[in-house]
């Protein structure tokens, strides 16, 4: 079975549904619930749809705050949705699943600063992370918005300071810091991993001139690539570099899926 459903800005004009007429349709990464037959997404038409899985019929759309990116699924039940916009001033938000009802929105601790990554989340802490293209990195409380903590990244990626979806284990919660939407810029890009619960910082480790992928934890090491072609492998632990492998180009962001509330992942690189 197959269907399209047309989602989002659909033209070149540049209309309140649309907020750049050079950003059309959606780049968000679908979130699925099996559960409920359901598939959410964002669009850069500012809305979060929640579609039926099998048909595509729309089931509700919500607004959102701007350029909405990845929505993603509470990992114990996938009965709420945590999204964000990728606009200057946008919040994270947190949806009901159900009928798309506005539980909370949380504005960026950065001031104007556009949420960059967030929506990996913890439901035994109660806690969802975001950074922002400030360099700020922070928890945010699932059950009311409220900041738990931040972290200055000290990165000087201007337009996406903490770019790149997260890797959580157990206690730390790790992303690449350094990005920037010229991709030859050398920002020293590096890995940082915090403990999930203080924000206090684990280790960090250099990870070449800009990460664009994911971080992607293993049983003992943590791998993370840069644009300028290095694959880089960190012990869990300690972030002493076990490998680097130049490979043929940039690594860029790879495959990413997240069904049932629970994110699967599953790291390709991408060369250019």
């Amino acid at each position: 079975m197959a269907y399209k459903v047309l989602i989002g800005c659909n033209g070149w004009s540049l209309t309140k549904e649309c907020w750049n007429p050079f950003f059309v349709g959606s780049d968000s990464s679908p979130a699925i619930s099996d559960a409920h037959d359901e598939v959410i997404v964002g669009s850069y038409d500012n809305f979060i749809y929640n579609l039926n899985l099998q048909t595509g019929e729309l089931n509700w759309k919500a607004k959102g705050s701007g350029g909405e990116d990845s929505p993603k699924l509470s990992p114990s039940d996938g009965s709420f949705i945590y999204a964000w916009g990728n606009l200057q001033g946008a919040t994270l938000d947190k949806i009901n699943r159900s009928d798309g009802r506005l539980i909370w929105s949380a504005k960026s601790p950065s001031g104007n600063a556009d949420i960059t990554t967030a929506g990996a989340v913890d439901d035994s802490l109660s806690l969802v992370f975001a950074g922002t293209s400030s360099g700020k990195f922070y928890a945010v409380n699932t059950f009311d918005g409220s900041i738990a903590w931040t972290y200055d990244m000290g990165c000087k990626g201007e337009m996406w300071g903490t770019l790149g979806p997260l890797s959580i284990s157990d206690s730390t919660v790790c992303v690449g810091a350094g990005g920037n939407a010229i991709p030859y810029l050398n920002m020293d890009a590096k890995l940082v991993c915090l403990d999930k619960a203080s924000g206090n910082l684990v280790w960090e480790a250099p990870a070449g001139k800009q990460i664009q992928s994911r971080p992607s934890l293993g049983s003992e090491l943590i791998f993370v690539g840069d644009y300028s072609g290095h694959l880089f492998g960190y012990e869990t632990s300690t972030g002493k570099l076990a490998f680097d492998s130049k490979l043929g180009g940039g690594i860029l962001e790879g495959e990413r899926a997240e069904r049932g509330g629970l994110m699967k992942t599953r790291n390709i690189p991408s060369h250019y």
